[in-house]
């Protein structure tokens, strides 16, 4: 008896050893958090920038993330716009093996082709477009025409974008108008907000493999067991491997993010790939 619970012990320590060492906790990635260069005159004790950050990031036990200009924000000047982004940048070049930055883009703006291409000069490797908040109709080719400028631009590139992809009921059209443009662009690494929103269904729709899911969001509207299961379903038909996880901070903790998408009902193999497996596939974008 005591020979056999030795031999349980030895393997259950060989076990634990191997399923430790198979998880690389450096390449944990939240690749949605969202901050901000700190004002000149500070007027209290909370600010979202870099550092405040990467205490929220290793509050689950991540170590790297995609930090987010607030530059997309469309009614800012030029100059504040500059600001945002070279915040950002200094970030990044400051620590390249924690950050790697997203140089924020309003398409309505009318320095925005001469922004891209300063980032592009600075050595972003990531761009945010948030369509919706730009008031853009993407059915619409005056519209389109703003776009292309710029994803034209960033495809000749090969880089990368992180889009906003969670438009509400009443406007599945342009949801539908975004996959076209995803489709248009397979130079483009595609990096899916918010796992599409409620219209996830369209992600077999895409017609190339040059794109990752990030989870930040929808999880949190899956109430029932059903519609947990179901989302599941889908998510291992699509391919674990395409998935990352996004947090949306300082708009909801990872924290949170991380309960709602264990609440799912994935394994923890499913989880753990999303945190640290899946991101390796996107290391070049943390090497400056």
């Amino acid at each position: 008896m005591e020979r056999k619970m030795k031999k349980l012990l030895v393997l259950f320590t060989i076990t634990l050893f191997s399923n430790c060492s198979s998880i690389d906790q450096s390449s944990g990635t939240d690749f949605h958090v969202h901050v901000g260069k700190p004002p000149k005159v500070k007027v209290d004790d909370v600010s979202f920038d870099a550092q405040r950050s990467l205490l929220a990031l290793k509050s689950i036990d991540l170590s790297r993330a995609l930090i987010i200009s607030r530059a997309y924000q469309r009614h800012r000047t030029h100059e504040q716009v500059k600001e945002e982004n070279d915040y950002v940048n200094l970030t990044q070049n400051s620590k390249p093996q924690i950050f790697t930055g997203a140089c924020g883009i309003s398409v309505t703006h009318k320095w925005a082709l001469e922004e891209t291409r300063r980032c592009i000069s600075l050595g972003f490797k990531t761009f945010k477009f948030h369509f919706m908040a730009d008031g853009l109709d993407l059915t619409k080719i005056e519209s389109l025409k703003k776009v292309y400028v710029l994803l034209n631009l960033i495809s000749q590139s090969k880089l990368t974008i992180l889009i906003h992809a969670a438009y509400p009921k009443s406007k599945q059209e342009q949801s539908l108008a975004l996959l076209e443009l995803i489709n248009k662009y397979p130079d483009i690494t595609w990096i899916i907000g918010h796992f599409y929103g409620r219209d996830f269904k369209l992600l077999p729709k895409i017609n190339h493999k040059n794109y990752f899911v990030e989870t930040s969001i929808l999880p949190l509207w899956m109430k029932s067991k059903e519609d947990k299961s179901a989302l599941v379903t889908f998510m291992r038909r699509i391919g674990m491997d395409k998935f990352i996880f996004g947090s949306d901070w300082p708009v909801i903790h990872q924290a949170e993010t991380l309960k709602s998408l264990r609440d799912l009902g994935l394994s923890k193999s499913e989880i753990n790939q999303i945190l640290f497996s899946n991101p390796k596939s996107l290391d070049r974008l943390f090497v400056r």
